[in-house]
């Protein structure tokens, strides 16, 4: 949007052939049950968990200047790469039950120092747009079922 007036794109390009470079996760933590019987367990967890993801777009189209100019970019050169990474360390709760052949299992995590950089590559312009945040917050709830 170049045009803080206008509710539609200004300037807009598409790209078909986007492929993802990587896109992965780590998590690293430890948990500690402070509470435990036969059938349940309840606890706390502290972790680091990081997300990265990565892509490049070839080709494609554009309309700029609300359509005054429009064209095609040349098929399989790249166009833009885009990288991005969150990064945080974590505190949680963590519980589990269990009862025959069943289980289910719950996980609560919270961070309040989550960490964000990406790094934006416009090839045919030869510029770079790079942007790091830092104290964002994070909550994130898995809950799992098993039968064995």
């Amino acid at each position: 949007w170049m045009n803080e007036n206008q509710s539609e794109w200004t300037d807009h390009s598409s790209h078909p052939a986007t492929n993802v470079n990587h896109a992965n996760e780590y998590d690293l933590n430890v948990k500690g049950w402070l509470l435990q019987d036969e059938n349940y367990k309840a606890g706390i967890t502290a972790g680091y968990q990081e997300t990265r993801f990565s892509w490049t777009a070839t080709g494609g189209s554009y309309s700029y200047n609300n359509g005054a100019y429009t064209g095609n970019f040349p098929k399989g050169v790249r166009v833009i790469g885009y990288n991005q990474r969150f990064s945080m360390p974590y505190i949680g709760l963590a519980g589990q039950y269990r009862i025959n052949d069943f289980e289910l299992n719950a996980l609560f995590k919270f961070s309040d120092w989550v960490r964000a950089h990406d790094n934006d590559e416009h090839y045919m312009r030869d510029l770079t747009f790079r942007e790091k945040t830092s104290g964002s917050r994070y909550y994130g709830t898995v809950i799992n079922a098993g039968y064995y």
